[in-house]
């Protein structure tokens, strides 16, 4: 089983599945923010996702699972997606975030991780949430490659209502030359302030790219999507060279509600190590939340 340390912020103590469960396990959580309590617990086939269910304070039919980014934008994006679920579960609904495969504190290591795998992690997730809390309706909420797993999950298993694509990847091969070029300059920076750091073919900011996830990376387009993922779908961006309005045309054309907005707000991903810590984008996941809780209506 992989540790991340943005996981281990959260879950001082690892949650170890229990035989007599089914490799499922129980514990229970605090988040130091807001001082609300959340379960954590295996789930999934033989119990190997790690997640942590927000629950409402009252009853609730309606549901979000929430899609981290993927590497050194996990770390960036985590305390975010804490407050995200938390102010989701003010709002009145169960919300699931979740460790892919091979990441954070689910089982398997970094050979076990595809972009294949990572979307039946998603599917697993969606029904999970579902089935486990008796749900009406279900969103899904990914940022970044999360929003991008996000959607072909989505549109594989048909049960999603609504999905929130935040700042998705839209074409893998863009997606590695940006994450090259910041790891090249963070290179630069750590040469020049006298901490050499060697290049690794291997590595991106810290984290390792296996093969497999550098070809699932390069024939990665959200634009090859064959079936529509949601009846209802908010597209969000912090930055208004980033819209792709061709997917949205795409998607109204069969037939989706599409909202799309760009959110002026500090940017959660795309930093390397030696930046600060990144500023949580308080307007943007408000936006997220006030969407999910009309659209769900």
């Amino acid at each position: 089983m992989s540790a991340d340390p943005a996981t281990l912020l959260f879950t001082p103590v690892r949650a170890v599945p229990n035989p007599a469960s089914n490799g499922h396990c129980d514990v229970r959580a605090r988040n130091g923010d807001d001082r609300r309590s959340a379960r954590a617990r295996f789930f999934g086939p033989q119990g190997r996702l790690f997640g942590i269910f927000d629950e409402p304070d009252t009853p609730s039919d309606r549901g979000v699972v929430l899609c981290y980014p993927h590497g050194a934008d996990y770390d960036s994006a985590f305390r975010s997606f804490r407050i995200l679920g938390t102010r989701l579960s003010r709002a009145g609904f169960h919300v699931l975030r979740f460790d892919y495969l091979g990441t954070g504190d689910s089982w398997g290591d970094t050979e076990d991780a595809s972009i294949g795998q990572w979307t039946e992690d998603t599917v697993a997730a969606i029904h999970e949430l579902r089935t486990s809390c008796d749900l009406r309706q279900v969103a899904v909420v990914g940022l970044r490659l999360g929003a991008t797993v996000a959607a072909f999950a989505a549109a594989d298993c048909g049960a999603v209502d609504q999905l929130v694509a935040w700042a998705p990847v839209f074409e893998g091969r863009d997606y590695l030359d940006g994450l090259r070029a910041l790891h090249q300059q963070w290179l630069k920076d750590e040469r020049r302030s006298g901490r050499a750091k060697s290049a690794a073919d291997d590595e991106l900011l810290g984290y390792r790219l296996t093969p497999s996830i550098r070809g699932d990376l390069e024939s990665l387009s959200l634009l090859s999507l064959s079936k529509l993922p949601a009846p209802s779908v908010y597209l969000v961006n912090q930055e208004p060279s980033a819209d792709r309005p061709e997917f949205a045309a795409w998607l109204r054309a069969r037939g989706a509600n599409v909202d799309t907005d760009v959110i002026d707000g500090p940017t959660i991903w795309s930093r390397s190590p030696s930046m600060p810590e990144a500023s949580v984008p308080n307007r943007s996941l408000q936006m997220i939340v006030n969407w999910i809780a009309g659209a769900s209506r």
